[in-house]
């Protein structure tokens, strides 16, 4: 691969890693008041089965008609509630495509990350694989997430009369996530070399740090 590869790929992994970590305090903030201060929607108890209804074939939504319930009349103010989370979820998704546009295209140009050849390079790449995990699991550590989808879409389909685009992918994803480190794993296959290689090239550097004291002494370094 040429320099400009090289270049390329690094500035794209630390605009990533930028966007990432921003995307993760934004995350972390929305989980946290939600964890101690939840929307008072969520937490009637006439409002519950109303979610659980639409929400029963997630990520189906059976979207009410009826101005009687309670997402009618609240539509507009749910609409702006929910707006911000619902919009830290999508870009999430977003994220996470272009994280593997990235990390795929580094691997099939062949490039070759090790800590003693292209430093920079090599750690921008593990710190955006570290930001990235830390995101997907974070996001299925806030509890409401699904609750944040249906109330969101459902009020958005009675305020705009059409689905929300983002909602089916962003559906999809909160499914095929419940149980992360798996899909992670999975995630992960397609580019395990560029991963194990670039882990690999540590392992000098972490042996150095590690060697017994034992050893030091034998090798005269503690003399």
């Amino acid at each position: 691969p040429s320099a400009m590869t090289e270049f390329k790929a690094a500035e794209k992994l630390l605009i990533l890693n930028k966007h990432g970590c921003g995307l993760l305090t934004r995350l972390y903030r929305t989980k946290l008041a939600y964890d101690t201060d939840r929307p008072a929607f969520l937490t009637e108890k006439n409002n519950e089965a109303a979610i659980k209804t639409v929400g029963k074939r997630f990520p189906s939504l059976d979207i009410p008609r009826n101005q009687t319930t309670p997402f009618y009349a609240k539509r507009e103010e749910l609409l702006e509630t929910f707006e911000e989370p619902y919009q830290n979820l999508v870009d999430v998704l977003e994220f996470k495509d272009s994280v593997f546009e990235v990390l795929t295209s580094m691997g099939s140009h062949s490039l070759t990350l090790a800590i003693a050849v292209n430093f920079g390079l090599a750690q921008a790449f593990l710190d955006l694989i570290c930001t990235y995990l830390s995101l997907m699991v974070l996001m299925f550590r806030f509890e409401d997430r699904r609750n944040v989808a249906v109330v969101y879409c459902t009020a958005y389909e009675l305020v705009k009369g059409t689905s929300e685009a983002s909602f089916p992918r962003l559906g999809q994803l909160l499914v095929e996530y419940e149980l992360p480190l798996r899909r992670l794993y999975e995630d992960f296959l397609p580019i395990s070399k560029i991963v194990s290689d670039t882990l690999d090239s540590l392992r000098p550097a972490i042996e150095r740090r590690y060697v017994p004291a034992e050893m030091l002494r034998k090798d005269s370094v503690l003399n």
